[in-house]
């Protein structure tokens, strides 16, 4: 594989994220590498007239129906799709798996929409706004993002919470989709499945306390302000 291993773990989020969530989309964009058709070694040629004879035979008899029933009907099938290897993808079915036995993951996925975006104008702002929120329960009056990991222990998990700020994305979600619904229902609770991406595969639910929340609130009002600002040109890009 070529791709550099950020790149690669980006991928592969993202894929097992369809793989959870839309399945269809999944096998649309993925498949396995050894899936692929695969011809048996051709015997040994000699180089006399005959052997050529026999060469181009196997060819036309062998190869070539070969090619044409199956090589390149799955090439044809798969050729814009991420070829995964077999250590890939028996960790993506293997997790996917996994998650889908927590009792707790599918009382949250029950009736719940996919992969929906939601938009909302800021009113202090006027910045246009958009979330797009894996799991969407308005049953349960909650939203759920997927998340794989290397580690899904509440000690790492914290870690990842300052690194990636999870807090503010928490914030945000809920206070978009409340104004996005303008109301219809009241959302509370944003809650962080975390998939681990190595056997034994363990998962984990966090849900984030009003302080984490609180704090996610601040940072909102911060990065939107900074935004405006540079918008109308009172602030440079970048770092000063």
């Amino acid at each position: 594989n070529d791709k550099s291993e950020p790149a690669k773990a980006l991928l592969f989020g993202s894929s097992f994220h369809d793989l959870v969530l839309l399945p269809d989309e999944f096998d649309k964009k993925n498949c396995k590498k050894s899936d692929k058709p695969q011809i048996i070694d051709p015997p040994a040629f000699g180089r006399t007239k005959d052997e050529q004879l026999k060469k181009q035979a196997w060819i036309d008899t062998v190869q070539k129906p070969f090619e044409e029933d199956y090589l390149n009907p799955w090439l044809e099938k798969n050729q814009n799709k991420t070829q995964w290897g077999d250590d890939d993808w028996n960790d993506l079915i293997s997790m996917r798996n996994k998650l889908l036995e927590q009792d707790n993951v599918l009382a949250l996925m029950q009736g719940a929409e996919f992969e929906n975006s939601y938009f909302w104008v800021d009113e202090q702002t006027g910045i246009l706004c958009k979330i797009r929120c894996d799991i969407v329960s308005k049953r349960l009056g909650l939203i759920a993002d997927l998340k794989s990991t290397q580690d899904a222990s509440l000690n790492a998990f914290s870690k990842h919470l300052m690194n990636y700020q999870y807090h503010f994305q928490s914030a945000f979600y809920l206070e978009g989709i409340n104004k996005a619904l303008k109301g219809d229902l009241n959302f509370k609770n944003f809650v962080f499945i975390a998939q681990e991406k190595a056997p034994p595969y363990e998962v984990a639910l966090y849900n984030l306390n009003e302080a984490s929340l609180e704090v996610g609130e601040k940072l909102t009002r911060k990065y939107l302000k900074n935004l405006l600002d540079i918008q109308n040109g009172d602030k440079e890009k970048g770092y000063p």
